[in-house]
Order: C-alpha cells, then structure tokens, then sequence
C-alpha cells in the first residue's frame, strides 16, 4: 500500500526542513523580482540589491559579457553596466532561474536532475516568447508560471528520490499510466504536490493556479491571462518534456501540442515552431551563466513514431552537438504536415542576417554611455532609434508621442526611408477599440506582428495602413515614464515581403529596453 497524500506532503516538507531555505525563496531574490518590477526603480536601486548576493553578481557580469550579449573588446565589470545592457527583466529572469536550478540539487545517480531543470528553464523561455509576441501584458508572470510548474516533479525528484524512481519505473512497465503510478507511490499526482508546496511557500496565486495540465479542449484563441497561462504553461511543457523521453507520458503528438498551442495564442505554426527553436538556441548560449554544461541540453533521439518530435530532437542534438547558432534538417521534405510545419520555420528565418552583431554592441554602448553621462533625452532617443535602423535592420523607424490631453498621438521623430509619410500617417486619435497602437501605447505592452494581413488585425489597424505604410509586419513597443504613457517606438522593414526574424526582434525589444531606461534616467 503506497503513501497518502498527506503522508508524502508531511515526508516532502520534513526533507526540505532538513536542508535549509531554498535559494529560490531567499530573501535576495525576492527583493531583486520586487525593484526590477517597479516601475519607478533605477539603476542603482537593482544594483545594490543584486550587489548582496555575490554569486549572483559574477553569474550577471558573466552574462553581460557572453557572446550572446556582448561581441566587442571591452568588457564590463561593473553591475549597475551590466543592468543597462540587459535591462531589468533580464536580470529578474537570470535571478530567479538561477536560484531556481540551486535549490534543487540532486546527488542520486540515477536521476538526472540537469535535465529536469533545462526542461523547466527551456519552457519559460519559450513561454516568454510567444507572450511576448501576443502583446501579454505581463510576459515576466507567463515566464515564471512557466518555470514553477512542473515544481511538484523536480521537488519529489530532489527530496524522495527512491520513490521519483519508482514512478519512473512504473512508467517504463506501462501497465497503467503515469497519473495513476503517482497516485499509487505518492497517494496524489506530483502535479498536485507541486501546488501544495506553492501554496504552503506563499507563492503568488496568480502562479500556482496555473501548476497543473487540466485544460479541457482548447477551442480558439484564449484572452483571460490566468487561462493563457495556464495553457501556456502546460502545452509547452508537455511539448520540451516530449524532446527529453523516448517514453512520452502521453500520447499526444508534436504536432497536436503545436496546434493547440496554435490555438490558444492565435500564433501560426511555423512561428511557433520558430520560438521553440530560437529558445533553445538562447538556452545552449546561455547554459554555462547557469551553471549547466551545454550537453545537457541534449534530446533524446529516437525513433519514438511522432515524426515531427523525432525531426526536432535530431535538429536540436545538432545545435549542441556542433554549437551552431541555428540548424538545416538534412532530410529530405516529407509530405507529411508536420513536416511542413518544421521547414516553413527554417524559412522563416532566413533574414537572421539582418543583425548586424557588431553594430548592435556599438550603438549598446554609445547608448550605455549617454545615460550614463545624463544626456538630453532627446538625444538618446535618436541613438536608439538610429540604432533600430542601422544595427537591428528595419527599414522604417518612428517614435510616436501622446498628446498632453492624451486625446491624440503624432510622430515626431522618424529614421529610415519615408520618413515624412511616416510621421503623416502617425497621428492619429487615440482609440483603443479600432487602433492598435493606441493600445500598445495606453497598456504598455509591445506586440510583434509577422503577417499584418491576417484577418485577426484587420479590425484594430488604423484605416489606409496597407494603402499608406504597405508594411508587410511589424514591431511596436510602449514608452512610459513611471506609470504614465509617453508613446511608442514603431519599426518595419518597408513594403519588402522579407519577414522580420526572431533575432530582428530581439534586437529591437534590446534597444527598446535601453530607451526606457533613459526614461528612468535622463531629462
């Protein structure tokens, strides 16, 4: 007869007792998710915070200067310089996803730990990115629910590790499936565990609401952030732990996961699929900040029958296997959809060139230094603008301001080709029902839109868009000052038909954070 619930949460809790605070509960790390979330912090409010924790300031000054940050010769060995290049959500990301990983160390050979915590940290990043490209309102909330919620499995992994293998080997049996082995070992689901523990540690609600994979059919696009979440959350989980198994604990495909995924955001398949990729690309760049070998994140590939996971996991066995920044499926095009879907994203992708690294890190430090040195805004804002252009690739880019009545926005300062029917077209009234850009002003949030001819935009697009810009997609991102509205930075890449990568966009939401940060900073 197995344990009850009560007597596995009693044991859990006992276990985790005996070891201490986590470091992710620790006091640092709440206090650094506090201030890099105020909109009223600065630079030196983060930095003594961050200042505290030593490892964590090696592990941010590491990652300031990593290749993924940093191409140039000069390095930086300052913290409140480093905040300035990555801007506060980076940092709050990189805070808790290291604590994260400390507080669960496993020295129980059979039981690789590693994996289980890449898998967590591979989703949020995920996650973040499709939030991001929906305009969430809160992509930093969707990327924490995203790393906690396979909590329960890491923690019972961690603390009762005779009983985690006892699932596992249950699973491996498959008489039953791995739901009713948790229930037979553990008395509940670890997914139940996991919300037991959030609870009892205090965590926000918001999160632990969304710790579990009962989503019932998902029927088109979810708008309710705690059900996006949720969706999120679990959709992609199931969808990076399928790439860690050869032994799935369900059945569901790649491709159906993709298209529910599909479903929820609203989010074509083959720029799903492209998120997928560039998240894990991020993670091998990024894996040492964390502690973690690269090899690590190496899939299991396997002839599991589900033809668009096995394609995935060799793709990405290749990225680690050779560190190449991206890959080319090597296989023929099969007629199957699913593998359709992988090979629209590598076309997808095929502007990446358009960042121009070298450029992006000198206009990053030409800005780094203006704020440091108290420039006129104004004059940031231009360098950031100009930075958009030359470096990030767009061909059109315009920062639009609000009224003092709030009643219209106009474009002032416009970079790129077209710049007067640019600033024309960008002064408009402001209204939330039928103008997008009013919105990602009034709620500042930022959207990436990659078809602006879908029909989900033609209600909220201003009138004569296609007829005046003719842009094929776009990036837009608020400005504020505090908590009030002070416009948005608008960039395009002109009436070309070349999509705008995923690495396009990086570099804009990179410049985008430098110019918000001279809201903070300068006058």
């Amino acid at each position: 007869m197995g344990a009850t619930k009560e007597q596995t949460l009693e044991l859990l809790k006992q276990k985790i007792d005996e070891h201490g605070d986590l470091p992710v509960f620790s006091a640092s790390v709440n206090h650094i998710c506090s201030v890099s979330s105020d909109p009223d912090a600065d630079v030196m409010s983060l930095s003594q915070e961050v200042l505290k924790d030593a490892n964590l300031s090696i592990k941010l000054l590491r990652l300031a200067n990593s290749p993924y940050y940093a191409r140039g010769n000069s390095k930086i060995g300052v913290v409140s310089r480093a905040i300035i290049v990555l801007g506060f959500d980076t940092v709050k990301n990189l805070s808790l996803t290291m604590k994260f990983i400390e507080s669960f160390q496993n020295e129980h050979p059979s039981i690789d730990m590693d994996k289980l915590l890449v898998r967590a940290y591979i989703t949020a990043g995920f996650v973040r990115d499709l939030a991001m490209k929906i305009g969430v309102k809160d992509a930093e909330e969707t990327y924490t629910c995203s790393l906690l919620h396979d909590l329960g499995e890491i923690a019972v992994a961690t603390y009762l590790p005779d009983k985690y293998i006892e699932i596992t080997s249950l699973n491996k049996q498959g008489h039953l499936e791995s739901l009713k082995n948790e229930q037979i070992v553990l008395g509940a689901s670890m997914m139940v565990l996991g919300k037991e523990l959030a609870n009892s540690w205090e965590f926000s609600s918001r999160v632990v609401a969304t710790m579990d994979n009962d989503l019932g059919t998902i029927k088109g696009q979810i708008t309710k952030p705690y059900e996006l979440n949720k969706a999120l959350a679990s959709l992609s989980s199931c969808l990076v732990g399928s790439l860690y198994t050869d032994n799935p604990a369900n059945n569901t495909s790649m491709r159906e996961l993709m298209l529910d995924l599909s479903k929820a955001t609203g989010i074509q398949l083959n720029s799903i699929e492209s998120s997928l990729s560039d998240s894990f690309k991020m993670s091998c760049d990024l894996a040492k900040t964390y502690g973690l070998s690269a090899r690590k994140l190496m899939p299991v590939v396997a002839d599991t029958g589900d033809e668009g996971r096995d394609k995935l996991a060799s793709q990405f066995s290749f990225y680690v296997s050779n560190e190449l920044p991206a890959a080319k499926p090597t296989t023929a095009k099969s007629e199957t959809a699913t593998t359709d879907v992988i090979d629209s994203t590598n076309k997808s992708d095929v502007k990446n060139d358009d960042v121009n690294k070298e450029l992006q890190l000198q206009f990053i430090q030409e800005i780094t230094s203006l704020i440091t040195d108290a420039a006129k805004l104004n004059t940031v804002l231009v360098k950031v603008l100009e930075g958009v252009h030359v470096a990030a690739g767009f061909t059109r880019v315009v920062l639009c301001l609000l009224g003092v009545d709030h009643k219209n926005y106009s474009g002032r300062i416009a970079i790129g080709t077209d710049k007067d029917i640019m600033k024309e077209f960008f002064s408009l009234p402001v209204d939330v029902t039928k103008d997008i850009f009013s919105r990602v002003l009034t709620e500042g949030v930022d959207i990436f839109v990659e078809d602006s001819h879908d029909e989900r935009w033609g209600n909220v697009l201003p009138a004569k868009y296609h007829d005046k810009i003719s842009a094929n997609g776009f990036v837009a991102a608020a400005l504020k000052s505090g908590v009030k509205p002070i416009g948005f930075v608008y960039a395009d890449k002109g009436p070309s038909k070349h999509p705008i990568s995923t690495e396009q966009n990086r570099a804009f939401t990179q410049f985008i954070a430098q110019a918000r940060l001279a809201f903070q900073t300068c006058r």
